[in-house]
């Protein structure tokens, strides 16, 4: 498959550029952090849902914005939000009532300038582009693994194991 080797020819390109110091802000800020929300568009808030999950295999106190758990988000807490345009209304906003509310914003977008960006407290840059690939799939597919990295940090960091993160797996589906 042709296809394949192109999609993993532009993620060697643009994933070394995201470990960057965006990338040691963002792990040093849900450490801080009380709790961690996480809000995205799309296929960008489907990516930030998985990354939801793994944090609470990791035992933090972790939320999507929108579901209907979801707390009040308060000073002390942590917004985490993707776009890879960085000008999406709904996270946009989500950011902004997380601000006033002192709560730390880590963008994560591709374009540092974007208003997002201009927004937040810390911003991850993720490259999506150059791509032959349709609309954003290059940000989502690099944003995935990107988070999944962050998540690997942060079990050393936390001293977590593949087995301390399975007994918080869900019993019930």
């Amino acid at each position: 498959m042709r296809a394949a080797a192109t999609i993993l020819r532009e993620l060697a390109a643009v994933l070394p550029q995201a470990a960057n110091d965006g990338a040691v802000a963002l792990e040093q800020a849900m450490v801080r952090a009380n709790r961690i929300f996480t809000s995205g568009a799309g296929r960008s808030g489907l990516m930030l849902t998985a990354f939801t999950n793994r944090l609470m295999h990791l035992g933090l106190s972790a939320h999507r914005v929108g579901d209907v758990t979801s707390p009040a988000i308060r000073a002390g807490d942590l917004l985490i939000v993707a776009s890879r345009s960085g000008s999406t209304a709904g996270p946009l906003a989500n950011a902004h009532i997380a601000a006033a509310s002192g709560a730390a914003v880590v963008a994560v977008t591709a374009d540092p300038l974007s208003p997002l960006a201009q927004c937040a407290s810390a911003t991850l840059v993720v490259a999506s582009s150059p791509s032959v690939q349709p609309m954003g799939s290059l940000f989502e597919q690099a944003l995935l693994l990107t988070l999944d990295a962050v998540v690997l940090d942060l079990m050393y960091e936390l001293q977590e194991t593949d087995e301390s993160m399975r007994e918080r797996h869900a019993t019930m589906e």
